[in-house]
């Protein structure tokens, strides 16, 4: 003989499918929001690449050795350096690849991710890998709901790169 739930056992599993759903959208936005950067940073688009990170946001680059690049907080130095990177590596001279995203830790409103990047140049030799590496993203939910990057730290394991 089968015994039916009661009517508190399905709310229970409703109230545990609905957190499971908003765990999973929240998921699939968070990635989105590192796919927007990764995108508009190929276009060239710098009003969606400042879009993807929060008003106070801090942007660090890290050598092989460890020792920092350089280091952006808030959205006028990060314009600043998209406006250079305009000029430094001119369309067509720098390709650049995301790949393996893992959420490492997720809240309801924040979240770190690690993913790598492969950076590839074709400027005054053929095309190669200038660098590879990692990010460690952590981002927030922001009050129009998108999520945005509030620290990026890129890592850079390998690279064949000597500034001119």
């Amino acid at each position: 003989m089968s015994i039916s739930p009661t009517l508190a056992q399905l709310q229970a599993r409703l109230d545990d499918a609905l957190v499971r759903i908003e765990l999973l959208q929240n998921r699939q936005a968070i990635l989105d929001a590192l796919y927007r950067y990764h995108h508009a940073f190929i276009d060239l688009d710098p009003d969606s690449w400042l879009d993807c990170f929060c008003e106070d946001a801090v942007f660090r680059s890290t050598g092989t050795a460890g020792q920092i690049l350089f280091e952006l907080h808030g959205r006028a130095q990060l314009a600043a350096w998209f406006a250079q990177r305009l000029i430094d590596w001119p369309a067509g001279t720098e390709g650049y690849a995301q790949t393996n995203p893992r959420i490492l830790q997720q809240g309801s409103d924040s979240a770190r991710v690690r993913s790598i990047f492969i950076t590839l140049q074709a400027r005054a030799a053929p095309l190669g890998v200038r660098s590879h590496g990692e990010y460690v993203d952590d981002l927030v939910r922001c009050a129009d709901g998108r999520w945005r990057i509030s620290v990026k730290q890129g890592i850079t394991r390998m690279t064949n790169f000597t500034p001119s």
